[in-house]
């Protein structure tokens, strides 16, 4: 996305994403309750993924359409809220599944690591936050905290992957057992956390290094 050139959204399209959206949590609800099992699980499954594609996309597109909107403070402040709330939604979404979410499990993962990750985050929000659009960043904190976000869902659902000897091929799976430790632990509400926190800082700073602020 670049920095200087218009942001350029189809209201029409993001009616029509939400609408879909919509319509497929009509259907997941139906294929939840009232459908057998078999078949509400596949149908759910599709709803479910049509639920997060089309939920995210209208968030993302509806809330710059809001941005666009508004100007001064009253902008800046809605950028900051749209920016907590995601990651706020996504670790309540992680803490219920979890059976539980102990203080001992972050003392356990506070090791060195730890750092690995971490600094791998901080170095790919660091650059990208190079690229931020300088009248509406939060875009990107957007997409960093989904982006996090979906991976920890499907990380505490024991999603694991597997690569064969020569390293040329690798496929994912879900391991039960991972998961009922995730489950168990509430491990990846933790690591969401730290995170995506770990991933505002880097875009923040480099945002304030770059860019004047939103006037």
């Amino acid at each position: 996305m670049g920095t200087s050139d218009p942001l350029k959204i189809d209201k029409g399209w993001v009616r029509y994403i939400g609408i879909l959206t919509g319509i497929a949590l009509v259907v997941l609800v139906f294929a939840l309750y009232i459908l057998p099992r078999r078949a509400g699980f596949i149908v759910g499954a599709f709803a479910a993924l049509m639920v997060a594609i089309g939920g995210a996309r209208f968030i993302f597109d509806g809330s710059t359409i809001i941005s666009m909107s508004l100007d001064g403070w009253r902008r800046t402040w809605f950028q900051v809220a749209i920016a907590l709330a995601v990651p706020v939604g996504f670790v309540l979404i992680l803490a219920s599944c979890a059976d539980a979410v102990p203080l001992a499990t972050l003392w356990r993962m506070l090791t060195p690591w730890l750092l690995i990750p971490l600094g791998i985050i901080a170095w790919v929000s660091w650059y990208f936050g190079g690229h931020l659009n300088r009248d509406h960043p939060f875009r990107g904190f957007l997409i960093a905290a989904t982006v996090l976000g979906v991976l920890c869902f499907l990380w505490s659902a024991g999603m694991v992957s597997e690569s064969d000897y020569e390293g040329e091929d690798s496929s994912f799976f879900f391991d039960p057992e991972k998961a009922r430790v995730a489950k168990e632990t509430g491990e990846y509400v933790w690591r969401f956390a730290l995170y995506v926190t770990t991933a505002y800082l880097g875009l923040l700073f480099r945002l304030k290094l770059r860019s004047p602020p939103i006037k």
